[in-house]
């Protein structure tokens, strides 16, 4: 489930959640939003919500059965 990382301190990455909350001015040029854009123009299922934040529930319900659990650190 999770992607292979290169951060010395972390064997792999995973995130259930898309999208973002335009918070400040900053937010007008964010290059996350025109990746989205994209991501959903090419048909990838977990950005059918566009920027808006959303929970890919599939990924969570996966990982909570999963047979290889894992320790995450979730940062907010």
């Amino acid at each position: 489930m999770g992607v292979k990382s290169s951060i010395e301190w972390i064997e792999s990455t995973w995130n259930p959640v898309t999208g973002c909350t335009k918070i400040s001015e900053g937010c007008a040029h964010c290059y996350a939003e025109r990746m989205v854009r994209r991501l959903k123009a090419m048909g990838q299922k977990n950005y059918v919500n566009g920027f808006k934040v959303t929970c890919i529930r599939m990924l969570l319900i996966c990982r909570s059965r999963g047979e290889n659990r894992r320790l995450f650190l979730l940062i907010q």
